[in-house]
């Protein structure tokens, strides 16, 4: 087996809910209402570095962000941490989850709440997840 074809296995097996390409705002969308499905402890199956990508952060849900808290190993919390720390991938969190509003129906904020709270969770809790 070549080198190539074992690494792609590998990341098949450690980034499974993000083998797929986010390009896209509707790509990144998919994702997030795809996580938004997950329970806490499939949350945590992809690599730490799953936890960069926007459109994952974006489908996070209140006792999602309450169970990685606790159970998250402490490069995972320092990845999400340093994610929703620049701003440039803070307003892409923000446009996924207005645009994942938009489909539900127009006027309706219940996903950008969400993320809100989420965030908000992670930033009073910061100490949490900077050990």
């Amino acid at each position: 087996m070549s080198e190539n074809i074992e690494d792609d296995i590998l990341t098949k097996f450690s980034l499974p809910h993000i083998f797929f390409s986010q390009d896209t705002i509707e790509q990144k969308k998919m994702f997030a209402w795809h996580i938004a499905s997950l329970s806490g402890e499939e949350v945590l199956l992809p690599s730490s570095s799953a936890f960069s990508y926007e459109g994952l952060i974006a489908g996070l849900t209140a006792a999602q962000i309450e169970y990685f808290a606790k159970n998250a190993p402490a490069i995972y919390k320092k990845e999400l941490l340093n994610a929703i720390s620049q701003n440039y991938k803070l307003q892409e969190i923000l446009k996924i989850v207005a645009s994942m509003d938009e489909d539900v129906r127009m006027g309706n904020t219940e996903n950008q709440n969400r993320i809100k709270n989420v965030i908000r969770y992670i930033r009073d809790n910061k100490e949490a997840f900077e050990f």
